[in-house]
C-alpha cells in the first residue's frame, strides 16, 4: 500500500487514518481488511469516522467558534497541505455539512 512500487496510496493524506499506531488517541482501526476494490471508499470511511469523533479526530464548539484537530494533522501537516493547500481545506469535505463552514 505505502512502500511496494509504485505505492499508489503513498501521496494520499487519508492514508493517516487508515494505518493507525492503535493507540487510544490515535484514529481507530478498521474492522476489516483493506481491499484493493474497496479501498477509495474505505480511507474515505475512516477519514469520515476519524472525524466524527470529538475524542480523536474533530471537535467543535459552536459557542465560541473553536476547532480543535487531532495531533495526526499537525503532524503531517505537509501531506494534508500538499493535497488540498491547507488541513481546513482537506478536512472540510469530510465533515458533516453543518460543520464546514466552521
Amino acid at each position: 500500500l505505502l512502500r511496494s512500487p509504485p505505492a499508489p496510496r503513498a501521496a494520499d493524506a487519508r492514508v493517516h487514518a487508515c494505518i493507525t499506531c492503535a493507540s487510544i488517541s490515535c484514529p481507530s482501526l478498521r474492522p476489516q481488511a483493506y481491499r484493493a476494490e474497496l479501498v477509495d471508499g474505505q480511507m474515505t470511511d475512516q477519514m469520515q469516522a476519524l472525524l466524527r469523533n470529538p475524542q480523536k479526530g474533530f471537535a467543535l464548539d459552536q459557542g465560541t467558534g473553536v476547532a480543535t484537530l487531532s495531533k495526526v494533522f499537525d503532524w503531517y501537516r505537509a501531506d494534508f497541505a500538499r493535497t488540498s493547500g491547507s488541513v481546513a481545506g482537506f478536512v472540510a469535505p469530510y465533515l458533516p455539512s453543518g460543520q464546514r463552514s466552521y
